[in-house]
């Protein structure tokens, strides 16, 4: 268990946030299951679980297999969400409103639940409050998905406050095509190329773009990433944290600690 997951488990919290995996879900996107609860896959910027924290400003807790879970808070009521719903405003505001026993579902079963119980992998619930809510292409089956709407991800990203605009240093240093370029000032990029028309590029805290690469939006770059000499990184790209990178990559979602050196 985490420091963080440690300190929750002692503190009562009368709402919490709850994505939660199923059996089915994790067999269908498996192998990224195996070591991570689906929440924690990326899109966009951040993980499913931290979307669904910005958009609810509640307290999230992620229930999986059990070597990948730790021990839920005590809370009063629990809005437990299928980690293969996509993150939106609309739903989970009326995930939100939901009171103990009601279940919001789909044409394919169950979205959400509301309960004073802590949830439990494998443990669905049984009963029906008759509230339907009928909405279409608001899951994922499969990572694809995922990658397909990854370029819808990174652009909401702009919206969220506090995001540093790329100050003099980097425009004087790097050729730069558009406004919406947000780089850390902690990062480190000269004598790149960037082009930022057609969405935002975002680099994070750390991390270092070498010499020569040419980057097209929306493109984010994670923490503490090394994009090497040369890199072509073309829209719809999301890289994790800690990662090693060269090459050519096209609209593709690379995860924290992850290697695609050539």
């Amino acid at each position: 268990m985490t420091a963080i997951g440690s300190i929750l488990a002692r503190i009562s919290l009368v709402f919490m946030i709850v994505v939660y995996d199923t059996a089915h879900s994790r067999r269908q996107l498996y192998p990224l299951s195996l070591t991570r609860p689906i929440a924690d896959l990326l899109v966009g910027t951040t993980t499913l679980a931290n979307w669904w924290a910005m958009l609810s400003k509640q307290p999230i807790a992620t229930v999986s297999e059990k070597h990948l879970t730790v021990a839920l808070p005590s809370a009063a009521i629990y809005h437990c969400i299928d980690a293969t719903v996509l993150p939106d405003a609309e739903l989970c505001a009326a995930i939100l409103q939901m009171q103990p026993g009601e279940v919001l579902e789909d044409a394919t079963g169950i979205l959400a639940f509301c309960t004073a119980q802590a949830p439990v992998f494998g443990q669905m619930p049984v009963w029906s409050s008759g509230k339907t809510l009928e909405v279409t292409e608001k899951r994922f089956d499969h990572a694809t998905t995922l990658v397909q709407l990854n370029p819808t991800f990174i652009q909401q990203t702009v919206n969220a406050p506090n995001l540093p605009l790329a100050n003099d240093f980097f425009r004087q240093h790097n050729t730069v095509i558009g406004d919406a370029l947000y780089i850390a000032p902690t990062a480190r990029m000269q004598a790149c190329i960037i082009n930022a028309t057609d969405g935002p590029v975002m680099i994070d805290d750390h991390a270092l773009v070498m010499e020569g690469c040419i980057i097209r939006g929306p493109v984010y770059i994670g923490k503490g990433t090394v994009v090497k000499a040369g890199a072509k990184i073309y829209g719809g790209t999301s890289i994790g944290q800690r990662c090693t990178v060269g090459g050519e990559i096209k609209q593709s979602i690379i995860h924290n600690y992850s290697n695609k050196a050539h």
